[in-house]
C-alpha cells in the first residue's frame, strides 16, 4: 500500500524522465521502481527464510543508541 501511494503521488511527466546513478549509467523512472521492488523483495525472502531455519530471533533485538551519545545519565 505504501508503494501504492507513493507511485499515485508521482506527477505523470516523471515516468519519462531518466535518472542518473552513482556509477554514471541512466535509467528511466519505471525501470528503477521495478528494480528497486525486486531488489527489495530479494531481501525480504532471505530474511524469511533464514528466519525459517532458526536464525533471526522475533521480535529483532534492541536498537543500538545512536553514535557518540551516551545513554547513561551524567555522562
Amino acid at each position: 500500500m505504501q508503494i501504492d501511494a507513493l507511485i499515485n503521488h508521482l506527477p505523470s511527466d516523471a515516468w519519462e524522465r531518466a535518472i542518473s546513478l552513482p556509477w554514471n549509467a541512466q535509467q528511466n523512472i519505471i525501470e528503477a521502481l521495478n528494480q528497486s521492488i525486486g531488489h527489495g523483495l530479494l531481501h525480504v525472502g532471505s530474511i524469511y527464510g533464514i528466519r525459517a531455519w532458526g536464525g533471526f530471533p522475533l521480535p529483532p533485538e534492541d536498537p543500538k543508541p545512536p553514535r557518540g551519545k551516551n545513554t547513561i545519565e551524567g555522562q
